[in-house]
């Protein structure tokens, strides 16, 4: 990544965390009893004002694929023009049939380069409150026609 676009791939992550509000502690703290995380990688795929995301989640533990990560992402009109921002809408699917649990979030970047930070929260399909969370960054350039890659760090404690 040039110096330029790290420089604003830095400034979208702390704009982002301002405006994003703080992470669930689950992603941030250390990892508490009977609770998975790690590294986790795929495709983000913006273009127009819809787009998908798909990828896999890597347990830290065990060095194997955890679940599935896809959604749904969605822009969302922004005071900021130079920006792009919305929504993220999915699932996290592990071993079995069924989605596992429900990902909603938000991302926001900067529309010349396509870098730029999300965050989202994981819930149960029976709803309830967010038993963790996924974050990470994203780098899909809107000009071009090559999908853009997102890698992220995560924790679910059920």
């Amino acid at each position: 990544m040039s110096a330029p676009r790290h420089l604003i791939a830095t400034l979208l992550t702390a704009l982002a965390c301002v405006s994003l509000g703080p992470t669930p502690q689950a992603v941030t703290g250390p990892p508490p009893q009977n609770c998975a995380g790690g590294q986790g990688a795929g495709r983000w795929e913006l273009s127009g004002d819809t787009g998908t995301l798909r990828g896999r989640l890597i347990d830290r533990t065990t060095g194997q694929v955890h679940s599935t990560f896809s959604a749904t992402l969605t822009e969302v009109q922004s005071p900021c023009l130079s920006c792009v921002e919305g929504t993220i809408e999915g699932v996290l699917d592990g071993v079995g049939s069924g989605n596992d649990y429900v990902v909603r979030g938000r991302f926001l970047g900067f529309f010349m380069t396509g870098a730029g930070t999300f965050q989202a929260r994981i819930f149960r399909t029976t709803g309830g409150p967010a038993v963790g969370g996924i974050q990470g960054a994203f780098d899909d350039l809107p000009s071009d026609t090559v999908p853009g890659r997102f890698n992220a760090r995560w924790e679910l404690c059920p």
